[in-house]
């Protein structure tokens, strides 16, 4: 049985998820960038958990603008595949 939940990417699939968003929302160069220094500042070295996701996705949302309804989106997106929802972002 699944959980209707969980029913969105994991491992690999989940880094693409949060690139894709942010690429078709800032435009592929600004996003991959954008991807990048926030893995860097959310000190994660890569986005493969739900958990990560949610992180990832904190930081994002920091920043304001478009990557923080980036951030929006993939914070729910992280909450609905099983993401804790308890920040490690301080």
């Amino acid at each position: 049985m699944t959980d209707p939940l969980h029913t969105g990417p994991e491992g690999p699939a989940l880094r693409a998820f949060a690139l894709e968003k942010l690429t078709r929302v800032l435009g592929a160069e600004k996003g991959r960038r954008v991807f990048a220094d926030v893995l860097s500042e959310a000190k994660l070295p890569d986005v493969s958990t739900p958990d990560d996701l949610y992180v990832f996705s904190e930081c994002l949302s920091r920043r304001g603008g478009f990557e923080a309804a980036v951030g929006g989106l993939l914070g729910v997106a992280a909450v609905l595949r099983g993401a804790t929802a308890r920040s490690a972002v301080a």
